[in-house]
């Protein structure tokens, strides 16, 4: 399958290099960029037309970029930056105005996050070559508290919120994370185990199909220079597994929402150094323990494989966002892909397509393993069989359970196909 028939733009956006991204929840999406060039450009997600620059009033590379409200809400649209020169800025979208600065980090900001935009009491999470985190109020722009366990800089932070269970996640060039509880910001755990900094930090709700108690299955995601994505349990400190993820570092981590429902509907994507952008599903991070098939051999777990890989930048893949231009309910639908490089360009795939291929493809595989093992008597009839698979697998434990283990293609084939 070429991925690359699924871009559907690619654009030079500005001259030096584009470091963040987001995209507006309006009903016509834009796209705004960020970067070397100390503005902010906003573009027609459909078209990567620009239509505004924005004069951000940073005087150093901006580094992280994120945008704070709804389309529903009467409260203006925020628009909020970190950048290099120390400064965090809290600007309205629509007029650009300053709203107020946050000023307190020594030296350049390296990493922030906003709380969800349904947060009662809204925070910013920031991180610095000062080896601070630090909490800042949104609405009134004052800090709330300094974070001081890193010794070294604060290359990644992650907010998540959800009453009792809520907490910070800190990375650091010190190969460290850090959980901080909220509201007492006090460290949980330290987490040790990668060989280089820590640059980007992901949160994954679910990553089981044991949908009886989802939220017992939730797991932090962690990628960096080592090269490896790390999965931890957040409530115990364990490390669940590591694996060799990209050719090069990894600078971020983006979840998807497919519309599926279950595990399955979650979607990782990762963006490295090497100018490639993977694709995995979230269920597969953690492998499963080995299988014993007829108490003859075990089927031993393996590493996750992406399912989709690609790539068009000419340069390092810095940032990604999805955006989703319509709100129907069927699986993917409008999903789309923003993706901006080290090398100034801005590309936009078509995210709907890339997934509904890829679902199409894996029942055609599936269904002609079905076929060779004598379950269907023709690959049509997959659709059929897959809704039986369940009493397929506790009928026969042999060949069909040992392939559905090994080429993982059980929950993509079941699940997608009843949206397709």
């Amino acid at each position: 399958m070429d991925v690359t028939l699924n871009l559907i733009y690619l654009v030079k956006e500005q001259v030096g290099n584009i470091c963040a991204v987001c995209v507006t929840p309006e009903d016509v999406p834009k796209i705004v960029t960020a970067g070397s060039d100390k503005y902010f450009r906003v573009s027609n997600l459909e078209t990567g037309n620009l239509e505004r620059v924005i004069d951000s009033g940073h005087t150093q590379r901006i580094r992280c970029l994120t945008l704070f409200g709804t389309k529903y809400s009467e409260a203006p649209l925020i628009l909020i930056s970190a950048s290099m020169d120390g400064s965090i800025r809290v600007n309205e979208y629509s007029s650009g105005s300053l709203i107020f600065e946050l000023l307190g980090h020594v030296g350049a900001l390296c990493s922030m996050t906003v709380s969800l935009n349904n947060s009662s009491m809204p925070i910013i999470v920031s991180g610095g070559c000062d080896y601070t985190v630090r909490v800042w109020n949104l609405e009134e722009g004052q800090i709330v508290t300094v974070l001081r366990e890193h010794e070294d800089w604060v290359t990644s932070v992650l907010l998540y919120e959800d009453g009792d269970d809520s907490f910070i996640a800190s990375g650091g060039s010190d190969y460290m994370i850090n959980i901080w509880n909220i509201p007492s910001y006090k460290r949980s755990f330290k987490l040790v185990g990668h060989n280089g900094a820590i640059l980007a930090l992901a949160f994954v709700p679910y990553n089981s199909r044991h949908t009886s108690a989802p939220h017992q299955h939730s797991v932090l995601v962690s990628a960096g220079n080592d090269k490896h994505i790390r999965v931890w349990n957040h409530r115990s400190g364990e490390s669940l597994h590591s694996f060799i993820a990209h050719d090069n570092l990894i600078r971020s981590m983006t979840v998807i929402r497919t519309g599926v429902s279950g595990a399955d509907g979650l979607m990782l994507v990762t963006s490295s150094e090497d100018a490639v952008m993977k694709i995995w599903r979230t269920c597969d991070l953690v492998p499963n323990p080995p299988v014993s098939v007829n108490h003859s051999y075990t089927v031993q777990p393996t590493d996750p494989k992406p399912l989709i890989y690609f790539c068009k930048h000419a340069g390092p893949v810095r940032a990604t966002a999805v955006a989703r231009l319509t709100s129907g309910r069927a699986a993917f639908t409008g999903l789309r892909l923003v993706s901006v490089s080290w090398d100034g360009s801005l590309a936009l795939w078509n995210l709907e397509k890339m997934l509904r291929d890829l679902a199409w493809s894996r029942r055609k595989d599936f269904a002609y393993f079905l076929a060779s093992c004598g379950l269907a008597r023709n690959s049509g009839s997959v659709i059929e069989y897959s809704s039986r698979l369940a009493s397929v697998r506790s009928s026969q434990r042999g060949s069909v359970a040992a392939a559905v283990e090994v080429f993982g293609i059980e929950s993509l084939c079941i699940v997608i196909c009843q949206y397709l």
